[in-house]
């Protein structure tokens, strides 16, 4: 129950400081992404097809065996288990359901947020080192819930950096406190928000970078 309600105010959280920072983000800076407005695509994409592959599922389970991490056979050669275990559900109906609109929603933002080129990063990043500590802590498993920690975390990260709104900071903490029990408790979404909320900061420091040079050009 604990960890259930860890992730549950990690991912709310997350959302609701995402979406403050949005309204308050009229005009985005050089941080945050330059194509914010536009229509979040890869969430769009990604969504319809683990939605496809979860219907399949449902309609012949074998697919889960077939496409779920497991830390022996991913050891015998079976690499490929890292990426498709993200694809399927381990948590049947209602856990599928929950994942896929966790994505839409934290999807989104953090791809109005980051820009679609840096959420794929920040997802392919996140999902990769958030995988290998699964092969210690969770062996077994599967579900986009890696992938929505991962973009959840950069979230909280963009927020924190461009928002100056009480609650949205406030929530942004309340989210990345929240991954840090489940990191404590070695649940792997508390290590995806910490994988994607490093992600994001790599990108905050690469911006500010940039503008001083370019400030440095212009003297």
């Amino acid at each position: 129950m604990l960890i259930q309600s860890l992730l549950a105010i990690a991912l709310t959280s997350a959302f609701i400081a995402g979406t403050r920072t949005l309204r308050e983000s009229a005009k985005p800076g050089p941080d945050l992404a330059r194509d914010a407005r536009r229509t979040p695509w890869a969430t769009a994409v990604l969504f319809v097809v683990i939605a496809t592959l979860s219907v399949i599922q449902i309609l012949d389970p074998a697919l889960l065996l077939l496409l779920c991490r497991d830390a022996s056979l991913i050891a015998a050669g079976e690499w490929w288990r890292l990426a498709t275990s993200v694809l399927v559900q381990d948590g049947g109906v209602a856990g599928g359901s929950f994942n896929l609109l966790s994505l839409l929603l934290v999807g989104g933002v953090a791809e109005f947020l980051w820009g679609t080129r840096r959420w794929i990063c920040i997802v392919v990043v996140g999902v990769l080192l958030a995988q290998t500590v699964a092969r210690t802590w969770q062996p077994n498993g599967a579900g986009n819930s890696m992938i929505n920690f991962s973009l959840a975390g950069a979230v909280c990260i963009a927020c924190l950096a461009r928002c100056q709104i009480r609650p949205a900071l406030v929530a942004a903490f309340l989210a990345l406190g929240a991954a840090g029990l489940l990191c404590l408790l070695r649940d792997i979404h508390g290590a995806a928000a910490a994988c994607g909320a490093a992600t994001g900061l790599v990108f905050i420091e690469l911006d500010r970078y940039r503008q001083r040079q370019r400030l440095a050009r212009q003297k």
